[in-house]
């Protein structure tokens, strides 16, 4: 928790005064220093204390020196802008203060003006009171009224904005229900008001391909059956084998029938066979 504000007032006790003033004058040099650092500002402090042989200055003598003889050459007007010794502190102090109080005493007044008015209301009459308090109350009042005012208008500029009532809006919800149940119902009718089923599909119409592409393909089917019949005929259609001579001892050519032997191409009469 951190301590409270100090008051700015003389500390009587001596031990007490001299104990805040080193620890002060040490905040002050630690903060010039660090304003020094940070900020590449130049700054110098000179502080003659009460209980010193001499004054203490920082950082140094001879800087010191150097940032006073840099303030003095600095034109009038700049070197008094932000300038303030102690009376011109004390001077700002005290307009500040008064400047507060009468803030304070403006409240107070209103408060005092305020309660008198709320006891009028309460059926206290105003004999006694004075004229400058009846023209108080009198400004009071008034000022009240533009609150009222202020406040009646803002009430109209909202009431005349459309805003959804509570029973519209469930009506309108139910409403919006009752379409969605109807088109659901539309979608799932009844057994006895569904539409009938679609006929079977046809054959030769499924799939991706058209009826004629499937009568095609079902002709080509039948004529390459037909084709295979032929190829191998029944038993009883098939040509006779051949004699087994010609099996043995023949050549075949190229169109698969069989040669018969000839000449000295019979193997008996050839003498290349042994």
């Amino acid at each position: 928790m951190g301590r409270g504000k100090a008051k700015l007032e003389w500390i009587e006790n001596n031990s007490t005064r001299r104990a805040s003033f080193r620890n002060r004058k040490a905040s002050l040099i630690k903060k010039l220093s660090e304003l020094s650092i940070l900020c590449g500002v130049d700054a110098c402090a000179i502080i003659n204390g009460p209980c010193d042989p001499k004054p203490e200055v920082w950082p140094s003598p001879k800087e010191a020196q150097r940032v006073m003889n840099r303030f003095k050459t600095m034109p009038e007007m700049e070197k008094s802008q932000k300038m303030m010794n102690q009376e011109s502190y004390l001077e700002q102090r005290i307009a500040k203060v008064k400047e507060k109080l009468k803030k304070q005493q403006f409240a107070n007044r209103e408060m005092e003006i305020t309660d008198l008015m709320h006891q009028t209301l309460t059926g206290k009459g105003l004999e006694d009171v004075r004229i400058e308090e009846l023209a108080d109350l009198a400004w009071v009042i008034d000022q009240k009224m533009k609150k009222i005012q202020g406040r009646i208008v803002d009430l109209r500029r909202t009431m005349s904005t459309p805003q959804p009532i509570a029973g519209v809006a469930i009506e309108a919800e139910m409403d919006a229900a009752q379409r969605q149940s109807l088109f659901m119902e539309g979608m799932n009718p009844p057994a006895g008001q569904q539409p009938p089923p679609p006929p079977p599909p046809s054959p030769l119409n499924y799939g991706y391909y058209g009826g004629d592409a499937i009568e095609a393909e079902m002709d080509t089917v039948q004529r390459q059956s037909l084709f295979m019949e032929g190829m191998n005929p029944p038993a009883e259609q098939q040509p006779p084998p051949p004699p087994p001579s010609l099996l043995n001892y023949g050549y075949y050519g190229g169109d698969g029938s069989v040669m018969p032997p000839y000449g000295d191409n019979f193997p008996g009469s050839n003498g290349f066979y042994p």
